[in-house]
């Protein structure tokens, strides 16, 4: 084996390597966006910059004729379009899940003023127990 060909062996294992990591980098946001069914929390405006940077590197992954590149950017491509298309599909999930955040940080806010301004509270439940009791459970 010559210089040259250890040379070319480290680049593909790199590549490969790369190749695993950007195939995973987003599958456990989609999995996580999937269950919960929202996508609060998520940038849709960095799921399209990932997109466009994916379809560049697939591009230059063809130029270039690097298999393993290709195929990790063509999975980063998928996730990403999948996330953008589950912010639209999950829109309302979504907006409701924040209302119920900011209600369930709005009634701990205003628990926290109640324990601080008076000795004796009325009730025994905490904020996210009142809320349950409610029917409003609050999962994040």
């Amino acid at each position: 084996m010559t210089a040259e060909d250890d040379r070319r062996l480290a680049a593909d294992v790199l590549g490969y390597m790369t190749a695993a990591g950007l195939t995973v980098l987003l599958l456990p946001q989609v999995y996580k966006t999937i269950k919960q069914k929202h996508t609060a929390g998520l940038s849709n405006k960095m799921n399209i910059i990932n997109s466009c940077i994916a379809v560049c590197g697939i591009a230059y992954a063809i130029l270039i004729d690097e298999i393993p590149l290709l195929v990790g950017e063509v999975v980063v491509l998928f996730c990403a379009a999948t996330l953008i298309i589950l912010n639209y599909v999950y829109k309302e999930n979504t907006l409701r899940v924040k209302d119920m955040h900011s209600d369930y940080m709005g009634e701990l806010e205003n628990g926290k003023k109640k324990e601080l301004n008076t000795e004796s509270s009325t009730s025994a439940l905490t904020p996210n127990e009142e809320k349950e009791e409610n029917g409003k459970a609050f999962m994040y």
